[in-house]
């Protein structure tokens, strides 16, 4: 399970990285375009928040072998990636699809 979901990290950081910031023609940008491509970019974030947190469960669990890891941290972390993220324009944006990686 952990493998799927790393590797949807992966692809969503190269995307964020190298296609996230792309709108087409700037003469062609508007309002409803821009919010409406937000949908990629806020899954792409949750995926990239997914692994992120795979991965630092366990770095936590190198780092401290005997403590058991702080659940309630680790259930809530990659729902908090969407607001710190997109904040305000939330209330704007398209109802965002689940990810494939939470599955």
């Amino acid at each position: 399970m952990d493998i799927g979901a790393l590797h949807k990290t992966r692809q969503a950081r190269n995307w964020i990285a190298h296609e996230g910031a792309s709108i087409g023609a700037i003469w062609s940008v508007d309002r409803d375009r821009t919010l409406q491509q937000a949908v990629e970019p806020r899954t792409a974030v949750t995926d990239l928040a997914l692994g992120g947190n795979i991965i630092s469960q366990w770095c936590y669990g190198l780092a401290q072998p005997h403590d058991p890891p702080p659940t309630d941290w680790i259930n809530g972390y990659p729902y908090t990636a969407d607001p710190w993220v997109f904040g305000h324009l939330r209330g704007l944006l398209p109802k965002q699809a689940p990810s494939s990686a939470s599955s």
